[in-house]
């Protein structure tokens, strides 16, 4: 993994090889604080039918059966169950014992910035975090279990206009400038090069992906 320094030239030749992409633009933020934080604990190193079928058992059974409809109520739950094995059964249907004490903690950081910046709505309090948010000032060592790579995929489901590392757009830049970048760097070409092309890094990154083969 290496870092790149980031010039005019690199922003270029990344520009160049994006622009003959179709336009692609999706909108992946997320309404629902309950499903940004289960999949920033499931969704990496995990097969996607597995995390969809947790979601799955999460909003079909698990919810309407123990009445969570918020963070509040999920945090209330948990409160209530001490065994996080037992949890991760109750609420995923699956022993992801270790990904719901991440989830404890991830939830904990949420509701308490809400209750210090007295923000009424759950998402509206994430999406306020995510956008003021730095991820060596706010989150890192937070969240145990939990680094830049998710750091970044949550602001972008909270709609932040920016890239977050993935296999493809790894793939990607490694194709394009002949090394492998670090996740933070990664994010810091794919923003520059959107700037560049009048574009968000969302975009840019979801066009990647898209190029890429992602399904």
């Amino acid at each position: 993994m290496s870092c790149f320094t980031i010039t005019p030239e690199l922003i270029q030749k990344v520009a160049d090889s994006c622009a003959l992409m179709p336009a692609v633009r999706r909108d992946g933020r997320e309404e629902d604080p309950i499903k940004v934080c289960s999949l920033a604990v499931l969704d990496f190193q995990m097969r996607g039918s597995m995390v969809e079928r947790a979601l799955d058992h999460f909003y079909s059974e698990a919810a309407p059966e123990l009445g969570i409809k918020s963070l509040a109520d999920l945090d209330r739950y948990l409160a209530s169950e001490p065994s996080d094995e037992a949890a991760a059964v109750a609420l995923w249907g699956a022993r992801y014992w270790t990904r719901l004490a991440i989830l404890r903690n991830l939830m904990a950081l949420f509701l308490n910035y809400q209750r210090e910046h007295g923000i009424g709505s759950e998402i509206e309090a994430m999406q306020t975090w995510a956008d003021g948010s730095q991820f060596k000032r706010d989150f890192q060592g937070k969240v145990k279990g939990l680094g830049y790579n998710m750091f970044t995929h949550m602001q972008q489901r909270l709609g932040l206009n920016t890239a977050a590392p993935t296999g493809w757009t790894c793939h990607f830049i490694e194709e394009t400038l002949g090394k492998t970048p670090k996740d933070n760097c990664l994010v810091d070409i794919i923003n520059a090069t959107a700037d560049s092309l009048g574009t968000s890094g969302a975009n840019l990154d979801w066009r990647i992906r898209v190029h890429q083969g992602h399904p």
